[in-house]
């Protein structure tokens, strides 16, 4: 952190306690990687349908709060000859049958709240993880961006590089064909001009590597178009306003997911120990 105040900041810097991934990344075409990769993460699926179990978890885990009422009902339907039932001249007999019971736990030691509070946290703690894994992806969708946007710099550098070794390669070709140049002059040449074009290709590789790696996180192959422009001319971040070390505890989900977790675990220490009392049902 450096050492200025947070009032030198520019007044346009956006604070991070309310920050929106949209409102940093502002490149257009890096949002729409990340919108991609949201909607065609199969792994974020499956933290939602599990943050839905965990909220119906804690849904049925709030309901022994209240009382439980069980009702229940039956009928019959019986016709017997009127020699054996003469009362009824044969004819069919219903019968109905109705009733219910309600019964309801006094929690006298706090163990049904201790079990409540500890779904409460689970969900909270499953909804924390899922904002941490959706922030992962975010994360390893702009960085591999990054990458490919540093190899394409890279790239273009190399390129112009080849094109003038290969200028010097020629001249002094010609003058040493010509007798006024050496052989070592040539072969140096040479050799720069062959390590500029092994460079090239391994820059080509890395690029078709993270290319594919941004593929397996959009789900689908990417529409890319590179400029072919120095990163620094890029705009990809907003600028950001000085912020305290102790923000990162409140805003980091993954932190917020294990602050949860030790909740419920101590919530579930607490139905535990309530569990040595006798339970009092009416």
């Amino acid at each position: 952190y450096p050492s200025v105040s947070t009032e030198e900041t520019s007044s346009r810097a956006i604070s991070v306690a309310t920050l929106r991934w949209q409102e940093y990344f502002i490149d257009p075409q890096l949002q729409a990687l990340i919108n991609q990769a949201l909607d065609n993460s199969r792994d974020l699926r499956v933290m939602l349908l599990r943050v839905k179990e965990a909220q119906a978890a804690y849904g049925i885990q709030r309901a022994d709060l209240l009382p439980s009422l069980n009702v229940g009902g039956a009928t019959a339907r019986l016709g017997l000859p009127g020699e054996i039932t003469p009362l009824s001249d044969g004819r069919p007999i219903s019968q109905f049958i109705a009733g219910f019971n309600a019964s309801w736990e006094l929690d006298f030691w706090g163990r049904v709240q201790s079990l409540n509070e500890a779904a409460l946290n689970e969900y909270l703690a499953t909804d924390a993880a899922r904002q941490a894994a959706q922030l992962t992806l975010i994360v390893q969708v702009a960085d591999t961006y990054l990458n490919l946007l540093d190899l394409d710099e890279r790239l273009h550098i190399a390129n112009k590089a080849i094109d003038s070794r290969q200028t010097s390669f020629d001249m002094l070709t010609r003058r040493y064909q010509v007798g006024s140049g050496t052989n070592f002059e040539v072969v140096q040449a040479e050799t720069l001009l062959t390590q500029a074009q092994a460079l090239a290709v391994q820059l080509r590789q890395a690029q078709t590597a993270q290319s594919n790696l941004l593929t397996l996180l959009l789900g689908s192959a990417p529409t890319l178009t590179l400029s072919g422009r120095a990163l620094k001319d890029n705009m990809l971040v907003s600028e950001l306003k000085f912020g305290q070390p102790s923000d990162l505890l409140l805003n980091r989900p993954d932190i917020m997911a294990a602050e949860f977790k030790l909740k419920a675990a101590n919530a579930n220490i607490g139905a535990a120990r309530a569990a040595f009392f006798p339970r009092i049902t009416l």
